[in-house]
């Protein structure tokens, strides 16, 4: 689960990498700095808050050759979550995870299979953990980057701007990041997209992420339980799980 975990958190790592020594006088800085400060607190949400992000994740292979060899994986994925305090929902067309602190509900949709298991005593606490620890990391990685490049582009017929930032030497072999580049739209104040350039030392030449929505205080329907999320008031599957196996791990 801890892996899983790192996966729905890495979305949220760019709303608190501004954090770090600021730049007075770059308004470029300033302007994701105020974007960020505002985005951070969807991290930890509160007693009946919601926030919901859907993103589309590319992962950016450094040749075809080390797909091929099963080195890397050459993945494209949407991904759709959901966080509250006593809630998560994470969705996507390979893996849902529905979990409260009752109960863990991984569903496999290729394989039509459900798996349902007890939630961990204090598995949400844990994660908060991991997200204040990864939030510290970040700080840290942009408390050593530079505003290297601004230019002016078009994302979806709109004028935005190409913030790249650079990490020093030290930093980047710590953290294997070279670059990140947000398509940040300055008259929305809107985060488009993040583009990541890895060092050599890691496996992959970069990852691009597209949000697609970002709502802090999310008021559309969330099943009130995980199980809610899977079976009905009868404990039978939900319609759209129609087919699908479930198995039992208490």
């Amino acid at each position: 689960m801890k892996v899983i975990v790192r996966v729905l958190l890495t979305g949220l790592l760019l709303w608190t990498t501004v954090q770090g020594n600021a730049q007075p006088g770059n308004k470029y800085y300033q302007a994701l700095q105020s974007f960020m400060n505002k985005m951070e607190k969807v991290q930890f949400p509160k007693p009946g808050q919601h926030y919901l992000m859907q993103m589309s994740i590319k992962m950016i292979p450094k040749t075809n050759l080390a797909v091929y060899q099963g080195k890397v994986e050459n993945k494209e994925a949407e991904v759709k979550m959901i966080v509250g305090t006593h809630q998560l929902i994470y969705e996507t067309n390979q893996v849902s995870i529905y979990q409260d602190r009752e109960w863990l509900f991984q569903v496999f949709h290729p394989q039509k299979l459900i798996l349902q298991k007890t939630t961990p005593k204090g598995v949400f606490n844990q994660h908060l953990a991991y997200a204040k620890k990864t939030t510290q990391m970040q700080k840290e990685l942009f408390a050593q980057s530079t505003v290297t490049s601004v230019k002016d582009g078009m994302y979806k017929g709109r004028k935005i701007k190409l913030i790249t930032t650079t990490l020093a030497a030290q930093a980047q072999k710590k953290f294997r990041v070279k670059t990140v580049t947000y398509f940040f739209d300055m008259q929305k104040q809107k985060l488009e997209k993040q583009v990541v350039k890895f060092t050599n030392a890691h496996p992959l030449a970069g990852q691009e992420i597209v949000y697609l929505q970002l709502n802090p205080n999310y008021k559309g329907y969330v099943p009130t339980t995980a199980k809610a999320a899977v079976m009905n008031s009868q404990q039978r599957l939900l319609p759209k799980f129609r087919g699908y196996s479930i198995e039992t791990n208490h």
